[in-house]
């Protein structure tokens, strides 16, 4: 690889270019060129693409093998919410602190979500001073940090996809249905990203179980079998499946055993 490379703290979209982009084709906004012979930096913050972390991390120890440089003094983080810290493991045996931050923050738009960032949720974990130098990040951000074990990072990483990229996917089922019943688009969405508003406002009031509302909450067998004769399978399907967690939320919240029976017999016929 040339002889220097940039670094750089900006925020862009994780598109589809290649790993060595980072190095000879950055798209940076502010960007310090370190010599080959100079000392290594404090910190590396490595904002790629999740299968260019491997690449990216042998790039990184050629770079610094080659150039002789210790990293005894240099942390190295990246930004992945699946991939875990020991991807950068050949760094931290060259003396580098290893670890991740990944922001807990939907940011469809760099743009315009950027913001968001500050003041935002971050996981973080790593060897101890991965996580310290990725905490001391955070609170500059004025975020707050969640430390996760390494080994069950793809788990929080599904957390995280249901609470952000799967809302997105029911609230597009929920406006093409509202859509199919005659509603105008723009007003469906309007009136269906209030409804959901409300209730992620009550879940952040009370939890999941008391903010639950609506059929399966009341025991309305009756309501829950009309919706399914209504949908297509596939919506059924969909629609089965989260009743059956809404019955879960409903038998905490103390439904009696008869009306939970009902509506779990009408969703066996419809879940594989």
């Amino acid at each position: 690889m040339a002889s220097e490379w940039t670094a750089e703290l900006t925020l862009v979209g994780r598109g589809a270019q290649p790993a060595h982009s980072v190095f000879d084709k950055p798209r940076v906004r502010y960007s310090t060129a370190l010599p080959a012979e100079s000392a290594a930096p404090d910190v590396i913050l490595l904002t790629i693409r999740d299968d260019a972390l491997r690449e990216v991390a042998s790039s990184l120890v050629e770079h610094f093998v080659g150039s002789g440089v210790p990293l005894r003094n240099t942390v190295v983080l990246h930004t992945s919410g699946l991939v875990s810290s020991t991807v950068l493991r050949p760094l931290g045996e060259m003396g580098a602190g290893v670890g991740a931050v990944h922001p807990l923050v939907s940011i469809a738009d760099p743009e315009r979500d950027g913001p968001r960032l500050r003041n935002g949720w971050y996981g973080v974990e790593g060897d101890e001073r991965g996580i310290s130098v990725a905490a001391d990040l955070v609170g500059a951000l004025d975020g707050r940090a969640l430390t996760i074990c390494t080994g069950d990072k793809p788990v929080y990483h599904a957390a995280a996809v249901f609470a952000s990229n799967y809302i997105v996917s029911i609230m597009a089922v929920a406006e093409r249905l509202m859509v199919s019943s005659g509603v105008i688009r723009e007003d469906a969405r309007a009136a269906l990203v209030s409804l959901a508003s409300g209730t992620v406002e009550n879940i952040a009031a009370v939890g999941p179980t008391p903010a639950l509302t609506g059929p399966v909450a009341r025991g309305d067998a009756a309501t829950v079998e009309e919706h399914l004769g209504r949908l297509s399978v596939p919506d059924r399907l969909l629609y089965s499946g989260l009743a059956r967690e809404a019955l879960q939320l409903a038998r905490e919240r103390g439904l009696p055993e008869e009306a939970l029976a009902r509506i779990s017999a009408i969703l066996e016929g419809e879940l594989p």
